[in-house]
């Protein structure tokens, strides 16, 4: 009795000093990760200075759903601070006091939104550069011209935080947010504008913006990186229930946060007050798109 009580602790020692051994290598992963630097030579783009395209600039900010991490004012905010998990802030990104990028160039905003990466080449934590990296040269411009526009703010860029869990699923190859520039396409060539039209294609192209939650497939499910009291994503595919809903349906609920059973999505979750900024055309055309999509089982990412 007393030798297998005797084996029982030392198995539970062994288990727990293994344990031990892979937070210990997880949390040096990230370490170096964080630390590393890249160089990623960016190709120059024209920023407008008319007023119509700084206005546009300001819309697409908005469905972009920037200022779920940066604030309304773009002077930054929490956006995550769950200890276990971590704490996530989205820095200040206005020419006031604790800004971020009141030295940028050009190239550096080119730099952080479409590969995740700061001046010195160092990864953005929690930037979700992959919803970006598709986006037109013309796009961007605007937006970048706006954001070198916008008021300043005073207000000091929070320390972020990586905890434990997030360090865990990272090493699991289940948190590609954490730093985004890994999974991207340096040597990618970008578009320099795209037809707005209400067609698939131009759907598509709407629909990258939808990647960091919903998965590349659209079957929605568990988002990478997120609390476990964040729900999952929905399933955009025919067999999540996508096939009944209507295009009024679909309008309804990127203007409203009101789902076809009039149920009111916390737009925590599902950014609806950003999708409301979308046009009728983007709207249509982001439907047809959805509507060609293969079933999926939920969570297949």
């Amino acid at each position: 009795m007393k030798k297998g009580v005797k084996r029982f602790g030392w198995g539970i020692l062994i288990i727990l000093g293994l344990g031990g051994v892979f937070l210990a290598l997880a949390a040096l992963r990230v370490e170096i990760r964080r630390n590393e630097k890249v160089n990623i030579e960016v190709a120059a783009i024209e920023l407008p200075q008319d007023a119509a395209s700084l206005q546009e600039g300001k819309r697409l900010l908005q469905t972009k759903g920037c200022a779920d991490c940066h604030g309304e004012d773009m002077g930054g905010r929490v956006f995550v601070n769950e200890p276990p998990v971590g704490r996530f802030a989205g820095s200040n990104l206005t020419l006031g006091k604790g800004s971020r990028v009141v030295n940028y160039k050009d190239g550096d905003w080119i730099r952080a939104i479409r590969f995740g990466v700061d001046p010195e080449g160092r990864p953005l934590i929690m930037m979700p550069a992959g919803d970006f990296h598709g986006m037109s040269n013309r796009d961007l411009a605007r937006m970048i011209a706006y954001l070198k526009t916008v008021p300043p703010v005073d207000r000091e860029s929070e320390t972020q935080k990586i905890g434990p869990v997030s360090r865990v699923l990272y090493n699991m190859n289940q948190m590609p947010l954490l730093f985004s520039y890994e999974h991207l396409d340096r040597q990618a060539e970008f578009i320099d504008d795209v037809k707005v039209e209400s067609t698939a294609e131009y759907g598509k192209y709407i629909a990258n913006a939808c990647l960091g939650c919903h998965g590349p497939g659209f079957s929605g499910g568990a988002i990478p990186g997120t609390p476990p009291s964040w729900p999952p994503a929905k399933n955009l595919t025919p067999s999540g229930g996508f096939a009944q809903w209507s295009l009024e349906d679909f309008k309804k609920v990127l203007r409203t946060g009101l789902t076809p059973d009039n149920h009111q999505i916390n737009p925590q979750f599902m950014p609806w007050k950003a999708t409301q900024a979308m046009t009728d055309v983007e709207i249509e055309a982001l439907f047809k798109f959805l509507k060609t999509l293969p079933a999926r089982a939920e969570g297949s990412r």
